[in-house]
């Protein structure tokens, strides 16, 4: 995932044997945001509409899930 901390666009790059999956974009208090069927390897998100703030990317795939934290800012 990059640029991370971000003022908008994100790339979600999955590693190597990703076969499809669900992208959610979570609050730090856990509430869904957005969520996106993945079949592609790599997704662009657009966050520019968030307040500055933590997010979590969480991504489940039939393989198990990942999260990563992502800081959303304003210059």
């Amino acid at each position: 995932m990059s640029p991370n901390p971000t003022e908008g666009r994100v790339v979600v790059t999955p590693g190597d044997g990703f076969t499809g999956g669900r992208l959610e974009v979570l609050s730090v208090e856990g509430r869904r945001l957005e969520i996106h069927d993945l079949t592609a390897g790599t997704t662009t998100l657009d966050l520019g509409g968030y307040a500055p703030g933590v997010y979590l990317l969480r991504l489940t795939t039939p393989l198990g899930t990942a999260s990563r934290k992502v800081i959303v800012q304003r210059h």
